[in-house]
């Protein structure tokens, strides 16, 4: 579905996102229940937060795609799917450090609006906005954290890509380690994710070790 458009970019949203913002509402309902009176004013609260977090998501996918701009590289759309957010860019930056700038802006742009919100948020008059700014806090550190974990294709693995590229001259076999990294890490995260009861971490931990795979197929192994 399409929500609209920003900096010509389509901004879409996948029916999976929908299942994300319920699961969230699920997880988060408790803990926002003593601000509503009624199942309506629940719904309403709970909204609000799914509206910080998908501004949360949103900030982090267009700093990517501004940057992304800058270095020649063109975004077709936004997708909101049920891991998160994805830009969907033509073709990635063609420099080293066009692509570590690019995939260093999203974690950038979160930890900017967590510090910013930290400094100016807490001190509005009011429960209940005081708690949607701290969770709203909590949510863009958590992102920025989550995208630096050294795996592809979240934003440290990207980062660590534009540095193997550059210290080896090599884009396709760095691309290569990199894919290897995630394939180790994705088990990890996905044993993690069952110890602590979390879907999504399981899910992330299972995404990273078939892309991985599916993009060791793509990638061409160094020559002999």
């Amino acid at each position: 579905m399409t929500l609209g458009s920003l900096f010509g970019v389509s901004v879409r949203m996948s029916p999976w996102y929908v299942l994300l913002l319920f699961y969230l509402m699920f997880q988060l309902a408790p803990s926002f229940d003593r601000f509503a009176d009624g199942y309506a004013e629940r719904i309403a609260v709970l909204g609000l937060v799914n509206a910080a977090f998908t501004f949360t998501l949103l900030a982090h996918e267009f700093s990517h795609v501004l940057v992304a701009r800058k270095f020649g590289a063109e975004t077709d759309e936004v997708l909101l799917h049920g891991l998160g957010g994805f830009a969907k860019l033509r073709a990635l930056p063609s420099t080293p450090g066009g692509l570590f700038l690019m995939s260093a802006a999203g974690p950038a742009a979160n930890l900017a609006l967590a510090l910013g919100l930290s400094a100016i948020g807490l001190p509005f008059d009011g429960e209940l906005i005081r708690a949607l700014v701290a969770w709203t806090i909590y949510a863009n550190f958590a992102i920025a954290s989550f995208n630096l974990i050294i795996a592809h294709p979240l934003d440290g693995g990207q980062m660590l890509h534009a540095i193997l590229w550059k210290l080896t001259g090599d884009r396709e076999k760095s691309e290569r380690a990199c894919q290897w990294i995630a394939i180790g890490i994705g088990p990890f995260l996905t044993g993690a994710g069952l110890q602590r009861e979390s879907p999504i971490m399981v899910l992330v931990g299972m995404y990273l070790l078939l892309n991985g795979f599916v993009r060791l197929q793509k990638t061409p192994a160094p020559s002999a």
